[in-house]
């Protein structure tokens, strides 16, 4: 439920790993991601799920950037620079299996991923459509 606590990572078929999202540690104001039901304790709920996207080619700064420029008690959902860049990737291999990796650096709440898919630019896989979902 919050930005501040995670690190989130997208890892390539050939292991080289980008970071979307990088933890900075504890410090700073609440930031949610999209709309929780922070107070359901042990009965844990999705609440409103936002989206969010990380792309090369954003106007956003990464995510706690943004924050912590704008001051927002709430991530405005939309395009957003990976904090690492995308350089890691540049020339990596495109098929195999591409791992998302969310960590949870504090204790206490709980998130949902609500559902992630990758696109690439067609310039690099002609024909996309043939795909496997997990």
């Amino acid at each position: 439920s919050w930005i501040r606590d995670l690190q989130i990572e997208l890892e390539a078929p050939s292991g080289e790993v980008v970071i979307l999202n990088e933890f900075l540690g504890t410090t700073g104001g609440e930031v949610y991601l999209g709309i929780p039901d922070d107070s359901d304790d042990y009965n844990p709920n999705p609440g409103t799920g936002y989206t969010y996207c990380w792309t090369p080619n954003a106007t956003n700064p990464p995510m706690l950037d943004y924050a912590n420029t704008y001051s927002v008690s709430t991530m405005p959902a939309g395009d957003y620079q990976a904090s690492s860049g995308f350089g890691p990737f540049v020339g990596c291999d495109l098929n195999g299996t591409w791992t998302l990796r969310c960590i949870d650096d504090w204790g206490i709440d709980n998130g949902y991923i609500f559902w992630w898919t990758m696109e690439f630019d067609p310039s690099l896989i002609p024909d996309c459509n043939d795909f496997v979902v997990w």
